[in-house]
């Protein structure tokens, strides 16, 4: 992901987020769960960002692996991505959350 791209991404994002906070119905429960996996990935962004500022390529390549899994199973198939993220967390000592 290039710093363009990393930006374009935080930026659809927090404009998703805004639309979802500015609402004045209450939100769904889908809703609910759709905000706070825009929060996780607004946050794991934020690290990638701050890891390419500091110049930690490893640190970098650990939270594009977890971004990545957020993004493919985090919507669909959030049970499976709570199994998955601790195993891989173990197998290669990342921790990031």
């Amino acid at each position: 992901m290039t710093d363009q791209e990393l930006e374009e991404t935080l930026r659809e994002i927090s404009e998703s987020l805004d639309k979802l906070f500015d609402s004045e119905e209450p939100l769904t429960k889908d809703e609910k769960r759709h905000r706070r996996m825009l929060q996780a990935k607004k946050q794991l962004l934020r690290s990638i960002k701050k890891a390419r500022e500091k110049g930690d390529r490893n640190a970098e390549a650990r939270i594009n692996v977890e971004y990545s899994l957020l993004a493919w199973l985090g919507e669909k198939h959030p049970v499976l991505l709570i199994f998955l993220m601790p195993l891989v967390r173990s197998r290669y000592g990342w921790t990031v959350f």
